[in-house]
Formats: C-alpha cells, structure tokens, sequence
C-alpha cells in the first residue's frame, strides 16, 4: 500500500480537496472486499460561527457536493443544519451544529407555528364546507 504524504496548507477549501483525494487514492488501493457503506461528513466552519453564517457554509458547500442546500431540523435536543445524500455507494453528509436558539428565534418559531396550525385548520374547514363560525372556533378564536 501506497503512503500519501500530507498536502502542504494552502488555504481555503484546497487542503481539504487535497486531503480528500489522498485518502480516496488510499481507500482505492484497500482489499477489493466492498464495504455495505462508507459515509462521508463534511462539516464546514466559520470563525465566529453564527447560526446565518454557519447556514451559509453549509449550503454553499452541500449545493456545491449534492446540488441541494440543507434544512435546520433538531437532533437530540441540538439544532443542525445540513444534508444527507447516497452518492455512488457513498453516504455523504453536510451539516454542521448551530448554536442554541436564542429566545426571541424561539418566540418566532412558536409564533409560525400557531399561525401555520390556524391556516391549516382554517383550510380544511373550508374544504368540508364547514361555515364560518365553527372555523374560528377550530383556530382557537373564541368569538
């Protein structure tokens, strides 16, 4: 087997390109015995790192590898943001951890929330016909 020496730190996105190439060279050159799945996870980072910033790392890198930009979804009780995609046998992922949720984003997500639960409610009231006083009172309007 082949050692690769380490690329030189050049900067930016290339040594991590040039790290990626030595270790696939090295995993081309491993027993012919496939693997049920290797995975991949590329965690983009941001000095200072807030949560726009790191939402930006990730989706530009997460477009740029598997053409989608990543969700924000929570994940045993932290908050991630980024995608999960099989290529080529290949599982690979981009996401990165966001900070905690400060309360006014919180106060804001529960605001959507409710607003998005009263439109539903008012949309399938209005597709059974329902009149309007009962669809106030399935929205949580007491009038």
């Amino acid at each position: 087997m082949t050692t690769i020496p380490p690329p030189p730190d050049t900067g930016g996105y290339v040594p991590a390109a040039a790290e990626l190439r030595r270790i696939a060279d090295v995993v081309e050159q491993l027993p012919d015995r496939a693997p049920e799945c290797v995975s991949v996870e590329i965690q983009p980072s941001v000095r200072g790192g807030d949560r726009s910033a790191l939402i930006t790392a990730v989706d530009r890198v997460a477009v740029a590898v598997l053409g989608v930009p990543g969700i924000t979804s929570m994940v045993a009780g932290s908050t991630f943001h980024g995608v999960t995609t099989p290529r080529s046998g290949v599982l690979v992922c981009v996401r990165r951890r966001l900070p905690d949720w400060r309360d006014e984003d919180l106060d804001r997500l529960h605001a959507e929330v409710r607003r998005l639960r009263a439109e539903n409610v008012r949309l399938r009231a209005d597709a059974a016909g329902s009149p309007p006083a009962v669809r106030q009172r399935q929205a949580g309007d007491p009038r």
